[in-house]
């Protein structure tokens, strides 16, 4: 079987509970860092991505290069029906990629809030068991539009685009199903702005 490649940003965003359910299922898998490692890759040799998220905006091509070297790499995942997962920055990254725009988000979302489905979320072969109400884990300040022809599966009222699907098998997720407290901890201690910016503190998140 094609490996399943799992593009990360950054060392602290891993796969969580992901790599569990990749584990358990004798799921050959590997990381590709992004930062060190060219994105470059034949999608045809993959099984699908798993672009995780990070800190950066997915715009910010100046301070982090890679970043259009992944947004190729998933847009041509998604015209080869190859399948994508995008969590967070990864969501953005493949928004951008199918000609959406991302911006600020109407608010900082930093804990666990609630995401609603929608009719075709509902009844989605992929996120159905998150309906008809989830509350997740949010730790973003950009946001993105829905693209053109995408299908809108979750969404919540500070933030409409909570999840999508781009064609049939490319699926954009805001929220972060796959968090550990390990990750939520890490995330905190590297936001220094978390109680001035973000309106929150550590022990509050953690809570």
């Amino acid at each position: 079987m094609k490996p399943l490649v799992c593009v990360r940003h950054q060392p602290s965003v891993p796969l969580g509970i992901i790599r569990d359910v990749l584990d358990a299922g004798a799921v050959e898998w590997r990381y590709l860092d992004a930062w060190r490692e060219s994105p470059d890759i034949d999608v045809a040799g993959t099984s699908g991505l798993i672009v995780l998220g990070g800190g950066m905006n997915a715009d910010q091509l100046d301070d982090f290069p890679f970043l259009s070297g992944v947004r190729d790499v998933v847009g041509r995942a998604v015209e080869a029906e190859v399948p994508v997962l995008g969590i967070c920055l990864g969501a953005q990254v493949l928004a951008r990629a199918a000609g959406a725009l991302v911006h600020a988000s109407p608010v900082r979302e930093v804990g666990f809030y609630p995401v609603q489905a929608t009719e075709a979320g509902a009844h989605d072969p992929v996120l159905a068991p998150f309906a008809p109400e989830a509350h997740v884990f949010q730790f973003h300040e950009d946001a993105c539009e829905l693209p053109a022809g995408a299908e809108l599966l979750f969404t919540s009222e500070p933030v409409p685009v909570q999840a999508f699907r781009v064609g049939k098998s490319a699926y954009g997720v805001q929220f972060h199903f796959e968090v550990t407290a390990l990750e939520i901890d890490a995330w905190c201690d590297e936001t220094p702005d978390l109680e001035d910016a973000w309106g929150t503190t550590k022990q509050e998140v953690l809570d």
